[in-house]
């Protein structure tokens, strides 16, 4: 649900959620839970729901009761923080430098060492130290969207220049290097060049499964919200 829902602001209280999973066994021994089969998350009264459906291709995706796949080029947010620090904003007060500002990017506080994923499938441009913004990691996607992570404590291993990255992908940590007052991530994303909101970022839906296959996600659909009750 991570392409629908930031979990770090979105959760409210009474907010609730299923997740129908596998039991692995190996002789006859508890092994683990297995892959997500199917979930369901309700927020704020708003339904979500996911469903494990392998196409004729072989492909295992997740999709929601529609047959539109849940994937999107951008997650909603690249790590797992307490709060937002400071939002977008072209007249910020720096607490640094004492005076106003603009600020073109997402401050989320986070424990310094916490793991920053990148949050689209890129081709890294830019690791080392970027002055004020401290060690920092510049990713390449597609649709001529770039996204930058700074104030970063280290960068995970094989992060460099041209090294292609995944959604979700651990590229760097959170620190405090640069002009920071305290550990953070500084979260910045290009469109053609130029800084833009990435919390007010609307992308396209999910792929929708054609005809042939739809008839049998619907099927398998029926059967797990039979079966599971969800």
């Amino acid at each position: 649900f991570g392409w629908d829902i930031d979990f770090g602001a979105s959760v409210q209280k009474n907010d609730s959620f299923a997740v129908v999973y596998e039991d692995r066994y190996r002789e006859e021994k508890y092994a683990g839970p297995g892959k997500v089969l199917s979930a369901k998350f309700v927020n704020s009264g708003q339904e979500f729901y996911a469903f494990s459906y392998t196409d004729t291709e072989g492909n295992i995706r997740y999709y929601n009761r529609e047959g539109r796949e849940l994937r999107k080029q951008f997650l909603r947010s690249p790590l797992d923080y307490t709060r937002i620090t400071s939002s977008f904003s072209y007249n910020r007060f720096h607490p640094i430098l004492n005076t106003f500002t603009t600020h073109r990017a997402i401050d989320y506080a986070a424990s310094s060492g916490t793991p920053v994923s990148s949050t689209a499938d890129g081709t890294v441009i830019s690791v080392g130290w970027n002055g004020g913004n401290g060690q920092y990691v510049g990713i390449k996607h597609a649709n001529g969207f770039s996204t930058g992570y700074a104030n970063l404590s280290a960068y995970a291993k094989g992060v460099k220049n041209g090294a292609k990255v995944k959604q979700n992908q651990v590229i760097g940590f959170v620190g405090s290097t640069g002009l920071s007052t305290g550990a953070h991530l500084h979260y910045e994303m290009r469109k053609d060049g130029v800084l833009i909101n990435p919390l007010r970022l609307d992308l396209p839906p999910g792929k929708m499964l054609n005809e042939e296959e739809l008839a049998k996600f619907y099927a398998e659909r029926d059967r797990q919200l039979a079966e599971y009750s969800l």
